[in-house]
């Protein structure tokens, strides 16, 4: 959530505290929902401007005034949260953004960032030997932002083609995580040539999934959405939407 730029929880949490110690199994649930609400939130580019009065003075208010401190009834009070401004998105309206949207936007990188750390996180297990360090990565768009027709051809340039293009450029299936180390005069070059770089010499399991195309494959549109699709189905287990919601 501090990834996410969010701070306005904070006084529930203390709310929260008092009754609930910080390993506390029943704590660790509310956290998650809170920050599957804040994440679906920043994924579907909803707006943040209501987080204080939703937080303070609807949430914290009214579990100080009915004496309450318990994991269903803050889901019970996520949940209903009514309109854009203030919904927690469930998973139809989560895959549709996460497919979709241009999320590398704007002075979004941090928030991009937390995204991929937390799906690798969540990829690894107990079979690899190490955790890299995270906080030295960069995102990187696997088709460029630089982009040439020569090296990553469109099959027919219309500007709904080029606009697609663009918006799936700055989407979560074409972004991943590479060190400082990763050869910067390589991102723009063509997929048989950045893709066995990457394949070959990162030690992250968000980019395992490069090991499997051959350097004759092609990285478009249609690919970055298979990716995005691929990692929907960690990012809903992640940021979980409660059955029933």
């Amino acid at each position: 959530m501090q990834l996410l730029d969010t701070s306005t929880q904070t006084p529930l949490l203390f709310h929260l505290l008092e009754n609930h110690s910080v390993d506390d199994e029943e704590f660790t649930e509310m956290l998650d929902d809170m920050e599957s609400y804040f994440a679906r939130r920043f994924v579907c580019g909803l707006t943040t401007k209501s987080y204080n009065r939703i937080f303070l003075d609807r949430l914290l208010a009214e579990m100080v005034g009915e004496n309450k401190s318990d994991a269903a009834t803050l889901r019970k009070k996520l949940l209903g949260l009514e309109g854009e401004s203030q919904k927690w998105p469930d998973d139809e309206a989560f895959k549709a953004a996460w497919l979709y949207r241009q999320l590398y936007e704007g002075r979004s990188t941090r928030k991009v960032r937390a995204i991929l750390e937390a799906l690798e996180f969540s990829i690894r297990t107990s079979r690899q030997e190490f955790l890299p360090e995270l906080d030295s990565l960069s995102v990187e768009h696997v088709l460029p932002q630089g982009w040439e027709q020569d090296k990553w051809p469109l099959s027919e340039v219309t500007p709904q083609t080029l606009a697609t293009r663009i918006r799936l450029l700055h989407s979560i299936g074409n972004l991943t995580l590479v060190t400082s180390g990763f050869n910067s005069s390589l991102s723009n070059e063509a997929f048989k040539v950045k893709r066995p770089e990457i394949a070959a010499n990162s030690s992250l399991m968000l980019n395992s999934y490069f090991q499997k195309f051959q350097n004759d494959a092609d990285w478009n549109e249609e690919a970055i959405v298979a990716r995005a699709a691929f990692l929907f189905e960690r990012a809903r287990m992640i940021w979980r939407y409660p059955q029933g919601g």
